[in-house]
């Protein structure tokens, strides 16, 4: 057992399970069995909350993926009666499962559960990756988040006559929200502390999990640090043959990407969007010149705040504030569509822009009627 994980094994694991020859040298299963705590970590702010009550969760996220089941006996209010796994620091134990949401892919908010023996306090700290087209057995797949959670809730090293304090944390991206393709997943943990551990849970056919963990050493998961695959015994708090999963629930974002004109009396009624405007992907609209005479060349310009009612000028009703653009302009030729690459950023979702195009014609220039934007994640 490596000398820095050994600290306060021997304790934590004399009263639960003695190590089994297919475990990894360092690693075992801790009770987890007091009174659960809910929390909330800001990444972006990185900072941890403890809450009075189950989180609130954004406005426009749902649960997708729940991996959350642990069935185990009921001990009574406010008990519950979990495990945890621990492990040396600087390695990776690997979980994988399938994911089939039918959403927009775009993973905004996490929980997870956790129980840490660190000195006494917001000491505690895990490492939470999370991978594509992992299949497990050393396939872990494309990396697509990496999220570092730091001053956790510990409540070591004497832990309470339950054993430790499990909490669940639910993990608010931000800016740091990322697109989790559908199919097979994979989520893993390393702690740097060595004494902050994943909850366990039972492995479930409906969430694609199996009776297995990957580690790499040290993490992340690439080839040549993969060592091997293995299956917990029975043990910990509820001697659980099924505990062989980490717990985790993928809310994702559901604001659905939309347009609508905006009509404007005495304009030409000949704007319109091809498809809706969803971040990550190019945004296409046309301005149809073809009853246009004259019309050679269109200019449109996409901005944060319309001019409700609109405003007279000499080319016609102007619908858009000028003085909000967002980004540049774009000017085509007749016939040719403007497309806008929206980036994949998180404070785009569920912002309404607003559209509207100014073209040449043989009576000099006109502009065209409005479209109103909301981006959406799908």
């Amino acid at each position: 057992m490596r000398p820095h994980a050994s600290l306060f094994f021997g304790f934590l694991l004399a009263a639960t399970t003695s190590l089994q020859a297919q475990l990894p040298e360092g690693y075992g299963v801790v009770p987890a069995s007091g009174t659960p705590v809910r929390a909330t970590y800001d990444l972006d702010a990185a900072t941890f909350r403890v809450l009075d009550s189950e989180p609130a969760g954004y406005e426009d996220s749902a649960l997708c993926y729940d991996n959350s089941v642990d069935l185990d006996p009921f001990l009574g209010p406010g008990n519950e009666l979990a495990d945890a796994l621990v492990f040396p620091p600087g390695d990776e134990v690997f979980d994988w499962g399938i994911k089939f949401c039918g959403g927009s892919n775009f993973v905004d908010q996490l929980t997870i559960g956790f129980a840490s023996f660190a000195p006494v306090g917001f000491n505690g700290s895990l490492t939470l990756r999370v991978y594509s087209r992992a299949f497990g057995f050393g396939v872990h797949g494309t990396p697509v988040a990496e999220l570092p959670l730091t001053g956790l809730l510990s409540n070591g090293p004497f832990v309470p006559p339950h054993g430790l304090i499990p909490v669940y944390l639910t993990i608010e991206l931000g800016s740091q929200s990322f697109y989790l393709p559908e199919g097979p997943i994979g989520w893993s943990y390393t702690n740097p502390d060595g004494m902050t551990g994943p909850l366990l849970v039972d492995v479930r056919i409906d969430a694609g999990t199996q009776n297995f963990f990957d580690v790499y050493s040290p993490g992340p998961a690439v080839d040549d640090n993969f060592q091997g695959t293995f299956l917990l015994p029975p043990g910990g708090a509820s001697n659980d043959p099924l505990e062989n999963s980490f717990y985790i629930q993928i809310n994702e974002n559901t604001v659905f990407g939309q347009s609508a004109p905006i009509p404007t009396a005495g304009n030409p009624q000949n704007l319109f969007s091809v498809v809706r405007p969803i971040i990550g992907t190019p945004w296409e609209a046309v301005v149809d010149l073809s009853s246009i005479v004259g019309a050679t060349t269109s200019f449109l310009a996409i901005t944060g705040q319309d001019i409700p009612g609109g405003t007279n000028s000499p080319y016609g009703t102007l619908v858009i504030d000028p003085f909000t653009l967002v980004g540049p302009g774009q000017a085509r030729p007749a016939g040719v569509n403007h497309v806008f690459d929206l980036p994949i950023d998180p404070s785009l979702v569920g912002k309404v822009l607003y559209a509207q195009a100014f073209f040449d014609s043989a009576f000099g220039f006109l502009l065209s009627n409005g479209l109103e934007l909301t981006v959406g994640s799908f």
